[in-house]
């Protein structure tokens, strides 16, 4: 079933409890723009109460952050992975390969389970939410920008967001491979 896109702000916009009941048993969440700064390590002060709120509902054990850098051979030592899951105070994935990778099932099914029961939340649709869709899990894209871009990945957003609205004005609201689920109370 193809389910209308939405885009919001960031985290706070979340209505956890509204997904807790819907059946959302867990959460992956992005690092960068999402929970940080880019490439910081610290929740961003605006967004604590949401995150705190977010551990609440689901529980520390059932929150889990996956990000392209900290935890990854980006991170020499895993130095990141350790910092941002002691200031965070959830697990951060280890991985090798970048997401949307396949191979990342394997690990956050061994966090969380059923990923089908996992919400994925994200700033960017081809790695975020393209890989929460792969899954079938529920994708929440986020938008708002907690810090500047690189030329590289602002183009990388650019693109991604003007194509996703070229695809939703051509295609009466509805996305085939890029889907955000809109969880109604």
């Amino acid at each position: 079933m193809l389910l209308p896109i939405s885009f919001l702000l960031d985290i706070r916009s979340i209505d956890l409890s509204a997904l807790k009941r819907k059946g959302v048993t867990g959460i992956v969440i992005d690092r960068d723009n999402c929970l940080t700064l880019p490439r910081q390590d610290h929740v961003v002060t605006e967004l604590q109460s949401s995150w705190d709120e977010c551990k609440q509902v689901f529980g520390s054990h059932r929150c889990v952050i996956l990000s392209n850098s900290a935890g990854t051979s980006k991170d020499p030592g895993l130095i990141q992975a350790q910092v941002l899951s002691r200031n965070t105070g959830v697990e951060v994935i280890q991985h090798t390969d970048p997401k949307p990778s396949y191979k990342l099932k394997t690990p956050l099914e061994s966090n969380l389970g059923d990923l089908k029961n996992v919400a994925f939340v994200g700033d960017r649709l081809l790695t975020d939410v393209y890989m929460g869709n792969a899954f079938g899990g529920v994708t929440i894209h986020t938008q708002q920008l907690w810090g500047a871009d690189s030329k590289g990945e602002a183009f990388g957003r650019w693109l991604e967001n003007w194509l996703a609205r070229s695809v939703v004005a051509d295609n009466d609201g509805y996305l085939d491979c890029i889907r955000v689920t809109v969880m109604n109370k």
